[in-house]
């Protein structure tokens, strides 16, 4: 399923829009994010968002996703690198919680 996904997702990925899919280290044994959001200008009110985080660890496969629009320029974080780390902080915090 991880490879069906991965490679779904990659499809969707085309020139000139704001979809990207890398590759992420740490989680589980194979992972990667699906990121919806044009990282090249800053947040503006009423953008949508998308990270989707797929984990493959043994027979597991785990995906978290966040995604919403802020109504004032304030309510978004000042990088996107931010809102990414806090769901990849969820993902990992999963991980950990179902490892256990």
């Amino acid at each position: 399923m991880y490879d069906d996904f991965r490679q779904k997702d990659g499809e969707r990925v085309t020139p000139g829009n704001d979809l990207k899919v890398v590759d992420v280290e740490g989680l589980g044994t194979a992972a990667y994010l699906y990121r919806q959001h044009d990282d090249s200008k800053p947040w503006t009110p009423g953008e949508l968002w998308l990270y989707k985080y797929i984990v493959r660890h043994g027979p597991l496969l785990l995906t978290v996703n966040a995604t919403g629009t802020a109504r004032e320029r304030g309510d978004w974080p000042t990088v996107e690198q931010e809102m990414r780390d806090k769901v990849k902080k969820n993902a990992e915090e999963t991980m950990k919680a179902l490892r256990a």
